[in-house]
């Protein structure tokens, strides 16, 4: 299993993946006790795209239930709705934001933005540390991320970088980026293996304090696509893609159900022209 890695300029700290795991099963199943598959089957399947396995399925409520809750929670499929495709993980940190608690926000933000290096400002490293270490509601089990919150409080000047294991950390994703500037400035083929040993060793001549120098230059450019954790971020009204959560879905698929039978009603040959049940005028016997 992987580990959440937080690097700074001058330490690192990895979580056990063990953590991720625990926020993103508890922030699924919030976002599954709304969405409720085995009592909403009949208008979830209406939002399942025709290609998917779901679509059809002939399995019986029970069955259909847990096969949506493991598609959503390894982000198999997209929720169709209003003509829109949201993706299953969107949904999940999104509902998890509508909660309101501070916590449960950190714990989207991680599990939904660590592998591509959301970071914290060193202004705020106390603000995160406090989120953590005062949460007594289970969302994060605190006596696992003390390193986490021994380093946030060693400084308040460094950036923290986010990364998981199994994706680039934040040097190797500047270096990676530095690459195809130079290239596309000089016009060179990063598929040649000369080219890629020359830059290599251009990096390395860079140093450690310019490569820090382009990650938070890196980090100023990302702010705007919101990769910073911030209480100013947690105080707005933010949201991942479009902002689709579980209880928008779950109305929009409800509403549209319902104009559906009132469109079907209105055509209905029981009806009257003004949408009005028949009169019964009298008796012929």
């Amino acid at each position: 299993m992987g580990s959440i890695i937080f690097t700074t300029r001058s330490k690192e700290v990895s979580i056990s993946g063990s953590e991720r795991y625990h926020l993103n099963v508890l922030l699924g199943n919030i976002s599954q006790s709304i969405l409720n598959p085995r009592m909403n089957r009949d208008f979830l399947i209406r939002a399942i795209p025709s290609e998917h396995y779901l679509a059809d399925s002939t399995q019986n409520d029970i069955m259909w239930a847990e096969s949506f809750r493991t598609a959503m929670s390894v982000g198999d499929m997209r929720l169709q709705v209003n003509g829109e495709k949201i993706s299953s993980l969107d949904i999940v940190l999104n509902t998890a934001l509508t909660m309101g608690n501070d916590a449960l926000k950190l714990a989207a933000a991680i599990d939904g933005q660590c592998e591509i290096n959301a970071f914290i400002r060193g202004k705020n490293r106390s603000w995160m540390a406090d989120i953590i270490e005062n949460d007594n509601s289970g969302i994060f089990r605190t006596h696992k991320w003390l390193d986490l919150i021994e380093m946030l409080r060693e400084s308040d000047e460094e950036t923290v970088f986010m990364a998981y294991s199994v994706t680039d950390g934040i040097l190797s994703r500047v270096n990676s980026d530095w690459r195809q500037t130079i290239a596309e400035k000089q016009n060179l083929d990063l598929d040649d293996w000369e080219v890629e040993n020359r830059l290599e060793d251009e990096w390395i001549a860079l140093g450690k304090d310019k490569h820090w120098e382009l990650a938070d230059a890196w980090a100023d450019e990302m702010v705007q696509y919101g990769y910073e954790l911030s209480p100013e971020r947690w105080a707005s009204d933010f949201y991942y893609g479009s902002g689709w959560n579980a209880g928008k879905i779950v109305e929009a698929l409800e509403m549209e159900m319902v104009n559906e039978i009132v469109e079907l009603a209105k055509r209905s040959p029981l009806l009257s022209r003004a949408g009005q049940p028949p009169l019964v005028t009298g008796y012929e016997g």
